[in-house]
Protein backbone atom coordinates (compact mmCIF):
# COMPACT_ATOMS: atom_id res chain seq x y z
CA UNK A 1 0.00 0.00 0.00
CA UNK A 2 1.34 3.43 -0.96
CA UNK A 3 -0.09 6.95 -0.79
CA UNK A 4 -2.34 6.61 -3.86
CA UNK A 5 -1.96 2.99 -4.92
CA UNK A 6 -1.91 -0.60 -3.70
CA UNK A 7 -0.83 -3.97 -5.03
CA UNK A 8 -3.48 -6.68 -4.87
CA UNK A 9 -2.47 -10.36 -5.09
CA UNK A 10 -4.59 -13.53 -5.08
CA UNK A 11 -4.33 -17.29 -5.54
CA UNK A 12 -5.79 -18.67 -8.76
CA UNK A 13 -8.98 -20.69 -8.01
CA UNK A 14 -10.06 -23.94 -9.57
CA UNK A 15 -11.37 -23.32 -13.09
CA UNK A 16 -14.57 -25.39 -12.69
CA UNK A 17 -13.89 -27.32 -15.86
CA UNK A 18 -13.36 -24.29 -18.11
CA UNK A 19 -10.20 -22.20 -18.44
CA UNK A 20 -10.21 -18.92 -16.54
CA UNK A 21 -10.33 -16.03 -19.02
CA UNK A 22 -9.88 -13.01 -16.73
CA UNK A 23 -10.30 -11.54 -13.26
CA UNK A 24 -12.21 -8.54 -11.96
CA UNK A 25 -10.64 -6.66 -9.05
CA UNK A 26 -13.13 -4.48 -7.17
CA UNK A 27 -12.05 -1.51 -5.05
CA UNK A 28 -14.56 0.43 -2.95
CA UNK A 29 -14.05 3.13 -0.33
CA UNK A 30 -17.24 2.16 1.54
CA UNK A 31 -19.96 -0.51 1.46
CA UNK A 32 -22.37 1.88 -0.26
CA UNK A 33 -19.91 3.47 -2.70
CA UNK A 34 -19.83 2.28 -6.29
CA UNK A 35 -16.75 0.09 -6.72
CA UNK A 36 -14.05 0.69 -9.30
CA UNK A 37 -13.58 -2.49 -11.34
CA UNK A 38 -10.19 -3.33 -12.85
CA UNK A 39 -10.22 -6.05 -15.52
CA UNK A 40 -7.10 -8.26 -15.38
CA UNK A 41 -5.76 -10.88 -17.81
CA UNK A 42 -6.20 -14.57 -16.93
CA UNK A 43 -2.44 -15.15 -16.50
CA UNK A 44 -2.11 -12.53 -13.77
CA UNK A 45 -2.40 -13.16 -10.06
CA UNK A 46 -1.66 -9.56 -8.98
CA UNK A 47 -2.32 -6.02 -10.12
CA UNK A 48 -1.37 -2.50 -8.96
CA UNK A 49 -4.41 -0.29 -8.47
CA UNK A 50 -3.57 3.38 -9.15
CA UNK A 51 -5.34 6.66 -8.46
CA UNK A 52 -6.66 5.87 -4.99
CA UNK A 53 -7.49 8.76 -2.64
CA UNK A 54 -4.86 9.58 -0.04
CA UNK A 55 -5.34 8.38 3.58
CA UNK A 56 -8.51 6.49 2.72
CA UNK A 57 -9.61 3.02 3.85
CA UNK A 58 -10.89 0.84 1.04
CA UNK A 59 -12.10 -2.72 0.46
CA UNK A 60 -10.71 -5.06 -2.20
CA UNK A 61 -12.19 -8.28 -3.58
CA UNK A 62 -11.57 -10.46 -6.65
CA UNK A 63 -13.76 -12.63 -8.88
CA UNK A 64 -12.91 -14.98 -11.74
CA UNK A 65 -14.41 -15.20 -15.21
CA UNK A 66 -14.47 -18.27 -17.50
CA UNK A 67 -16.53 -19.37 -20.49
CA UNK A 68 -19.30 -20.62 -18.23
CA UNK A 69 -19.77 -17.30 -16.46
CA UNK A 70 -18.65 -14.99 -13.69
CA UNK A 71 -18.02 -16.16 -10.13
CA UNK A 72 -19.10 -14.24 -7.08
CA UNK A 73 -16.48 -12.04 -5.42
CA UNK A 74 -14.27 -13.81 -2.93
CA UNK A 75 -15.91 -14.24 0.47
CA UNK A 76 -13.02 -12.63 2.34
CA UNK A 77 -12.80 -8.90 1.54
CA UNK A 78 -9.47 -7.27 2.37
CA UNK A 79 -9.43 -3.80 3.99
CA UNK A 80 -6.45 -1.46 3.64
CA UNK A 81 -5.64 2.24 4.03
CA UNK A 82 -3.54 4.39 1.74
CA UNK A 83 -0.73 6.35 3.35
CA UNK A 84 -0.43 10.05 4.20
CA UNK A 85 1.83 12.24 2.05
CA UNK A 86 3.06 15.81 2.64
CA UNK A 87 0.72 18.68 1.74
CA UNK A 88 0.65 20.41 -1.61
CA UNK A 89 2.42 23.74 -2.00
CA UNK A 90 0.31 26.63 -0.68
CA UNK A 91 -0.58 29.51 -2.95
CA UNK A 92 2.22 31.95 -3.68
CA UNK A 93 2.38 34.76 -1.07
CA UNK A 94 0.38 37.77 -2.24
CA UNK A 95 1.05 41.30 -0.93
CA UNK A 96 -1.96 42.77 0.88
CA UNK A 97 -0.27 45.99 2.05
CA UNK A 98 3.12 47.67 1.71
CA UNK A 99 4.90 50.46 3.58
CA UNK A 100 8.48 51.77 3.56
CA UNK A 101 9.52 49.26 6.25
CA UNK A 102 6.85 46.50 6.18
CA UNK A 103 5.18 44.13 3.71
CA UNK A 104 1.99 42.23 4.54
CA UNK A 105 1.55 38.94 2.64
CA UNK A 106 -1.15 36.26 2.60
CA UNK A 107 -1.43 32.86 0.95
CA UNK A 108 -4.11 30.26 0.19
CA UNK A 109 -4.07 27.01 2.19
CA UNK A 110 -2.29 23.87 1.09
CA UNK A 111 -4.25 20.69 0.40
CA UNK A 112 -3.62 18.56 3.47
CA UNK A 113 -3.47 15.15 1.68
CA UNK A 114 -5.21 13.22 4.41
CA UNK A 115 -3.61 14.67 7.53
CA UNK A 116 -4.18 18.10 9.14
CA UNK A 117 -1.75 20.87 8.23
CA UNK A 118 0.48 21.42 11.27
CA UNK A 119 1.95 24.73 10.17
CA UNK A 120 3.30 26.97 7.44
CA UNK A 121 6.87 28.15 6.92
CA UNK A 122 7.23 31.60 5.33
CA UNK A 123 10.59 32.37 3.71
CA UNK A 124 12.12 35.74 2.82
CA UNK A 125 15.42 36.77 1.28
CA UNK A 126 18.06 39.06 2.78
CA UNK A 127 18.49 42.21 0.70
CA UNK A 128 22.09 42.63 1.80
CA UNK A 129 23.41 39.25 0.66
CA UNK A 130 22.82 36.76 -2.15
CA UNK A 131 21.68 33.74 -0.17
CA UNK A 132 18.75 31.29 -0.16
CA UNK A 133 15.49 32.49 1.33
CA UNK A 134 15.32 31.97 5.11
CA UNK A 135 12.42 31.36 7.48
CA UNK A 136 10.80 34.44 9.06
CA UNK A 137 7.57 32.83 10.34
CA UNK A 138 6.23 29.39 11.29
CA UNK A 139 2.64 28.89 12.39
CA UNK A 140 -0.91 28.19 11.28
CA UNK A 141 -1.85 31.70 10.18
CA UNK A 142 -2.36 32.35 6.47
CA UNK A 143 -0.83 35.84 6.59
CA UNK A 144 2.16 37.63 8.07
CA UNK A 145 3.63 41.13 8.30
CA UNK A 146 7.36 41.22 7.51
CA UNK A 147 8.91 44.17 9.36
CA UNK A 148 12.25 45.91 9.72
CA UNK A 149 12.58 46.26 5.95
CA UNK A 150 14.29 48.95 3.90
CA UNK A 151 12.38 51.39 1.66
CA UNK A 152 12.18 51.03 -2.13
CA UNK A 153 13.66 47.55 -1.88
CA UNK A 154 12.66 44.34 -3.67
CA UNK A 155 12.01 41.35 -1.40
CA UNK A 156 11.11 37.77 -2.27
CA UNK A 157 8.74 35.47 -0.38
CA UNK A 158 7.74 31.78 -0.58
CA UNK A 159 5.82 29.43 1.72
CA UNK A 160 5.47 25.69 2.39
CA UNK A 161 3.17 23.56 4.57
CA UNK A 162 3.74 20.61 6.92
CA UNK A 163 1.62 17.68 8.06
CA UNK A 164 2.46 14.45 9.88
CA UNK A 165 4.21 13.13 6.74
CA UNK A 166 6.60 16.11 6.57
CA UNK A 167 7.05 19.36 4.67
CA UNK A 168 5.50 19.69 1.23
CA UNK A 169 6.81 21.56 -1.78
CA UNK A 170 7.50 25.28 -1.56
CA UNK A 171 5.19 27.68 -3.36
CA UNK A 172 6.17 29.86 -6.28
CA UNK A 173 8.29 32.82 -5.19
CA UNK A 174 6.62 36.22 -5.03
CA UNK A 175 8.51 39.51 -5.50
CA UNK A 176 7.30 42.60 -3.61
CA UNK A 177 8.83 46.09 -3.31
CA UNK A 178 8.50 48.34 -0.26
CA UNK A 179 7.33 51.93 -0.65
CA UNK A 180 9.71 54.82 -1.21
CA UNK A 181 10.44 57.12 1.73
CA UNK A 182 12.55 60.18 2.50
CA UNK A 183 15.45 61.63 0.55
CA UNK A 184 17.36 58.34 0.21
CA UNK A 185 14.57 55.78 0.18
CA UNK A 186 14.25 55.42 -3.59
CA UNK A 187 15.44 52.60 -5.90
CA UNK A 188 18.48 54.46 -7.26
CA UNK A 189 19.89 55.53 -3.89
CA UNK A 190 19.11 52.17 -2.29
CA UNK A 191 21.14 50.45 -5.02
CA UNK A 192 24.05 52.79 -4.27
CA UNK A 193 23.58 52.06 -0.57
CA UNK A 194 23.94 48.32 -1.21
CA UNK A 195 26.83 48.51 -3.68
CA UNK A 196 28.88 50.82 -1.44
CA UNK A 197 27.98 49.30 1.94
CA UNK A 198 31.63 48.67 2.87
CA UNK A 199 33.07 51.97 1.60
CA UNK A 200 30.17 54.35 2.33
CA UNK A 201 30.91 55.20 5.96
CA UNK A 202 34.63 56.04 5.61
CA UNK A 203 33.96 57.94 2.36
CA UNK A 204 31.31 60.13 3.98
CA UNK A 205 33.57 60.74 6.97
CA UNK A 206 36.42 61.86 4.68
CA UNK A 207 34.08 64.18 2.75
CA UNK A 208 32.86 65.79 5.97
CA UNK A 209 36.37 66.29 7.31
CA UNK A 210 37.79 67.57 4.00
CA UNK A 211 34.87 70.01 3.62
CA UNK A 212 34.63 71.07 7.26
CA UNK A 213 35.81 74.58 6.42
CA UNK A 214 34.10 74.84 3.02
CA UNK A 215 30.42 74.47 3.85
CA UNK A 216 27.59 72.02 3.24
CA UNK A 217 27.65 72.25 -0.56
CA UNK A 218 31.21 70.94 -0.64
CA UNK A 219 30.34 67.89 1.46
CA UNK A 220 27.20 67.18 -0.58
CA UNK A 221 29.10 67.32 -3.88
CA UNK A 222 31.89 65.15 -2.48
CA UNK A 223 29.42 62.47 -1.29
CA UNK A 224 27.54 62.55 -4.59
CA UNK A 225 30.71 62.39 -6.73
CA UNK A 226 32.49 59.67 -4.75
CA UNK A 227 29.54 57.38 -3.98
CA UNK A 228 26.89 58.19 -6.59
CA UNK A 229 24.05 59.21 -4.28
CA UNK A 230 21.48 61.68 -5.61
CA UNK A 231 21.86 65.32 -4.56
CA UNK A 232 18.93 65.18 -2.06
CA UNK A 233 20.33 61.99 -0.51
CA UNK A 234 23.85 63.45 -0.38
CA UNK A 235 22.37 66.51 1.33
CA UNK A 236 20.75 64.24 3.93
CA UNK A 237 24.07 62.49 4.67
CA UNK A 238 25.82 65.85 4.86
CA UNK A 239 23.28 67.20 7.35
CA UNK A 240 23.59 64.07 9.48
CA UNK A 241 27.37 64.44 9.41
CA UNK A 242 27.22 68.10 10.42
CA UNK A 243 24.92 67.19 13.29
CA UNK A 244 27.34 64.52 14.46
CA UNK A 245 30.28 66.93 14.26
CA UNK A 246 28.40 69.66 16.09
CA UNK A 247 26.86 67.58 18.86
CA UNK A 248 29.40 64.80 19.37
CA UNK A 249 32.80 65.23 17.72
CA UNK A 250 33.56 68.89 18.48
CA UNK A 251 32.27 68.86 22.08
CA UNK A 252 34.29 65.74 22.76
CA UNK A 253 37.55 67.40 21.77
CA UNK A 254 37.29 68.39 25.43
CA UNK A 255 36.16 65.06 26.99
CA UNK A 256 35.29 66.70 30.28
CA UNK A 257 32.63 68.91 28.67
CA UNK A 258 29.00 68.49 29.73
CA UNK A 259 27.88 67.81 26.14
CA UNK A 260 30.41 65.03 25.71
Amino acid sequence: VASTSCKVSWTAPGDGGAMILAYDVSVSTSPVASPVITHVDHAATSVVILGLPVATTFNVSVRAINSIGVSSYGPATTSATTGVVPPTAPGSPTPTATAPDTISVAWTPAESHGAPVLGYNLLQDNWWVDAPLASIYQGLDLSFVASGLLPATLYHFAVSAQNSAGWGNTSRTAAVTTNTNGWCGNPSDMNVFKSTKTSMKPTIQHCLIDCAASGAACAEDCISDKLGFSQPCSHCWSEMGKCTLKKCVLPCLRPSSDKC
